[in-house]
């Protein structure tokens, strides 16, 4: 998830721009964005952990295609990749339709040796994290499928699968993103993101503004375990969030465990394939100019 374009006004909003209008307009309404919260995703959807050539092709090209269209991607390969996604423990969700085609993805970077995409702006601030001994994932690559009907179930779904596998399987303490200034008031309402750090250029996207935005993943589990599925029957500030169509926690350890047993880190030949071999990995943090103690 990266930060759009400086100039707004030459993009189409995206389908996530539009699902994130949507879903917020929902909570406020007191409607219920989901309609079940089945062994599966309800509504026809399907969660895929991707973890083969076949899966990830088809969250890379939804993701490339999504974000072209409205101007944030230009890669000719039709994949939205990167050396990050050679991380062993890179996740990397697909939500299906009952049609069986791509409907949503999201991914989850974990910190490690070569850092996180975001350290390249964002550098000193996730030190400081790191310095109190916060182990970090950053979300990224989210993209839901244009004019979809599920749209705003997609987005939930994909936010709830994507903080199951940041806690439950790989041991993260806070989520980090960087997004444009124009949908952080969505981070903060929906799901009580944090900024850190205020507008900085984003190179990746040709000097666009981002900001960044933390997570903390120990209030998540709290406050899933306190309104976790209650929908509309929560109350308070936080019944206007996403954490009430969350799937109850009684339900994780099912979910964490279809991701124990589907997860595997992408291959040296799935690697070549996608055009990120080990000769274009990330550097090592130590190497990196972005790596600066903060």
């Amino acid at each position: 998830m990266r930060a759009h374009s400086k100039d707004t006004k030459l993009h189409r909003p995206s389908a996530v721009s539009q699902s994130i209008r949507a879903v917020g307009r929902d909570i406020d309404d007191g409607a219920n964005p989901l309609l079940d919260h089945g062994a599966d995703c309800g509504q026809g959807l399907r969660l895929v952990l991707a973890a083969n050539r076949r899966d990830r092709e088809r969250a890379f090209r939804l993701a490339s295609s999504i974000y072209s269209k409205s101007g944030f991607h230009q890669g000719s390969s039709g994949f939205c990749v990167s050396p990050y996604d050679l991380n062993a423990d890179t996740a990397v969700l697909l939500i299906v339709d009952a049609d069986g085609n791509e409907a949503g993805t999201i991914s989850l970077v974990c910190d490690g040796a070569h850092g996180l995409p975001c350290d390249e702006v964002f550098g000193s601030e996730l030190d400081g994290l790191r310095a109190k001994g916060r182990r970090l994932g950053e979300v990224t690559r989210l993209a839901v499928r244009e004019n979809h009907p599920a749209s705003k179930a997609i987005l939930v779904h994909l936010y709830n699968w994507v903080s199951v596998y940041a806690r439950r399987f790989a041991g993260v303490d806070d989520f980090v993103i960087e997004v444009n200034p124009r949908h952080e008031s969505f981070y903060l309402r929906r799901l009580n993101f944090v900024r850190i750090a205020g507008e900085r250029p984003c190179p990746r996207v040709g000097g666009a503004p981002a900001v960044l935005l933390r997570l903390d993943m120990h209030y998540v589990a709290e406050v899933i375990e306190r309104i976790g599925g209650l929908q509309d029957a929560a109350s308070g500030a936080e019944s206007r969030t996403l954490y009430p169509f969350f799937r109850p926690i009684k339900f994780e350890e099912t979910m964490a465990a279809y991701i124990v047993h589907q997860h595997k880190p992408m291959t040296k030949k799935e690697a070549v394939y996608f055009g990120i071999g080990t000769n274009t990995a990330a550097k090592p943090r130590a190497q990196s100019a972005s790596a600066t103690v903060g």
